[in-house]
């Protein structure tokens, strides 16, 4: 009868213990209850660690990833913010944390890096980036390839030797293609002949650049000259400053290309300035400003991409991948998120539709 207590009494001590999770000081020569208490106490912490770890990886399946976007300045970007807002939508709807980084300037690539850096630094999951310059962001892409951070690029590609490892695609506008159609527009409404400007975006930047040698090839086999091209770098004081030039140094030109609607009051200020009359304007980007100058009459025509789509599908596809159920090899390298040619008879329309 008294070993029957002295067990109850053991036991009572295990179940007080467990209860207190064990903090209890213990006697030295514990009995063998006390022994399996605190193997019971281990099993029950290496149970709630486990139940730990698949909350966590059921929390991952769920969504609930850091994703970070890293872009140029959004003052004055209507473009890139409208981007930016789409990708915060779409990060947030699907549960997880999103981190924007945004340069003081669209010039200013080594502070884009160090970001990116700072980011990686941070925890993010995956990557969103629309490239300053594609060619000096190639160090942070192969960063993001150390820490295995899937790099989905928008609006901006990649640089032609860019390895094709560093990123998932490049979701954005065939810039190129639009330009071919924008010259060859502008080609027909010269009538086959005629001086033209262009007004480039920043030097290094493969939208900008892709979009003025575009409009250049689609000027082939026509007698539409480029007289004159400089770099606006997405500002309305600098293409202020380029157009005046261009226009003293070639006075009687026909049509400006404007590589972005960014740049377009500071062009056609300049052409208000210098008293010029009957100069084409043809545009890219298809901003709220730019449709609204081309239902007014004062720029011939933009092009307009669709942002939205971009920031929806850069969300949707890394999400694919972090789930697992898509690998980066199974996704195109470019995917074009479409264009449409702005007049003023669908410029009602456009702006609609327009960041």
């Amino acid at each position: 009868m008294k070993k029957v207590i002295a067990m109850l009494l053991s036991l009572t001590m295990v179940f007080g213990m467990a209860a207190c999770g064990g903090t209890d000081t213990q006697e030295e020569g514990g009995t063998a209850a006390e022994e399996a208490a605190a193997e019971e106490t281990e099993e029950t912490a290496d149970a709630d660690s486990a139940k730990t770890d698949a909350d966590a990886q059921d929390g991952a399946a769920a969504g609930s990833y850091k994703i970070g976007f890293s872009v140029k300045t959004l003052t004055n970007e209507p473009f890139q913010a409208f981007i930016a807002d789409m990708i915060q939508v779409k990060v947030e709807e699907a549960g997880c944390e999103f981190v924007l980084a945004t340069t003081d300037s669209a010039e200013d690539v080594a502070q884009q890096v160090s970001q990116i850096e700072d980011m990686l630094v941070s925890g993010i999951d995956a990557l969103i980036v629309n490239p300053l310059d594609s060619n000096a962001i190639i160090p942070a892409l192969e960063r993001c390839k150390e820490e295995n951070v899937p790099v989905i690029m928008v609006d901006s590609g990649p640089a032609e030797e860019t390895d094709e490892s560093l990123y998932v695609t490049y979701i954005g506008t065939d810039n190129y293609a639009g330009s071919v159609t924008a010259a060859e527009k502008m080609a027909e409404e010269l009538g086959g002949e005629g001086k033209v400007a262009i007004v480039r975006g920043v030097s290094g930047n493969t939208a900008g650049e892709a979009r003025a040698n575009g409009f250049k090839a689609g000027l082939e086999g026509t007698n539409v000259e480029v007289v004159a091209e400089q770099p606006g770098n997405w500002s309305n004081d600098d293409a202020l400053q380029a157009m005046e030039n261009m226009l003293i140094a070639n006075p009687d030109i026909d049509g400006v290309y404007s590589c972005s609607d960014v740049m377009l009051d500071g062009i056609l200020e300049a052409i208000d300035s210098a008293g010029a009359e009957d100069i084409l304007i043809y545009s890219f980007d298809g901003l709220t400003n730019g449709c609204q100058l081309v239902l007014d009459g004062r720029v011939q025509a933009t092009m307009q991409q669709y942002p939205s789509v971009m920031g929806e599908l850069a969300v949707e596809y890394l999400l694919q991948i972090l789930n697992g159920e898509k690998t980066a090899e199974d996704f195109e390298k470019f995917v074009d998120s479409g264009v449409a040619y702005v007049t003023q008879e669908n410029a009602e329309e456009a702006l609609q539709n327009a960041p």
